[in-house]
């Protein structure tokens, strides 16, 4: 199984990078953001996942991937007046 450890800048910008040689020297002179996951690799399939949704950079052996933000996941614009809905409910039971 491979694996690639995950890092996020503060925007929420996702890079993984393979456990490989090739990986690693794509990432001469490079200065990573915040480790995801204390540090640990993980399988390339919880990477996929998370590029996928989130977007971002994947280093690999055959190069640099670019992977887009879900658009289903991008922020919406948000009015200045928002008016919030309030759903109000029965949690007592009934006897």
């Amino acid at each position: 199984m491979q694996y690639a450890k995950l890092y996020a800048n503060e925007s929420g910008t996702l890079l993984a990078v393979d456990e490989s040689d090739a990986a690693q020297e794509l990432l001469a002179g490079v200065t990573l953001p915040r480790p995801m996951f204390e540090g640990e690799a993980v399988p390339h399939h919880v990477a996929r996942a998370f590029l996928t949704e989130y977007g971002g950079k994947w280093m690999r052996d055959d190069g640099i991937h670019h992977f887009e933000t879900n658009p289903v996941k991008k922020p919406r614009p948000v009015p200045t007046n928002p008016v919030e809905q309030t759903v109000t409910m029965d949690w007592i039971p009934k006897r």
